[in-house]
């Protein structure tokens, strides 16, 4: 309080330990995913790690992320790629959400971005990582108002299709 006008903060993200970076990394090289984050300083050393294309927003998003061919994996912005975005379904039927949303209509949207029509793939593949217990209760949540969906609409959640827990 007393120094508060007298330093301006400089706020800035950084990985401390990039342990769970370099799993993205291997997870990327053994088929081609889409990587999605929120955590940008996560997103920035997983690039440094594989040299791959950051899909962040920006000018013309959208036309470089129509551009990719599915020959690699990308990683992208949940924030800025979560909405809107048609065309995934072609090329990718892996995913890896690194940094789950509490938001079951968030989860639903990412779901979806691999998972709808025009999808070649018998199966897409969904992974996420459950490392700390915040991110295990946002993913709890996420799946509590997804069963209220169902129940209420009559409808299925992809959140709730056909998942299974894989070991640790």
């Amino acid at each position: 309080r007393d120094i508060m006008k007298k330093v301006e903060p400089q706020p800035a993200s950084h990985v401390i330990d990039n342990f769970l970076c370099q799993d993205i990394a291997e997870f990327a090289e053994e088929k081609p995913s889409i990587l999605w984050y929120t955590m940008k300083a996560i997103a920035l050393e997983v690039k440094r790690l594989t040299g791959l294309q950051l899909h962040d927003g920006g000018n013309k998003a959208e036309q470089r992320l129509r551009a990719e061919k599915g020959d690699r994996s990308i990683i992208c912005s949940i924030p800025s790629n979560g909405r809107g975005r048609d065309g995934l379904q072609l090329v990718f039927d892996r995913q890896l959400i690194i940094n789950p949303p509490a938001s079951a209509t968030m989860m639903e949207q990412i779901l979806g971005r691999a998972h709808r029509r025009g999808q070649k793939s018998h199966t897409v593949e969904t992974q996420i990582y459950m490392q700390t217990p915040e991110v295990r209760k946002a993913y709890t949540q996420a799946v509590r108002r997804s069963e209220y969906v169902r129940d209420i609409m009559k409808s299925q959640p992809k959140l709730l299709k056909g998942w299974r827990e894989v070991g640790e």
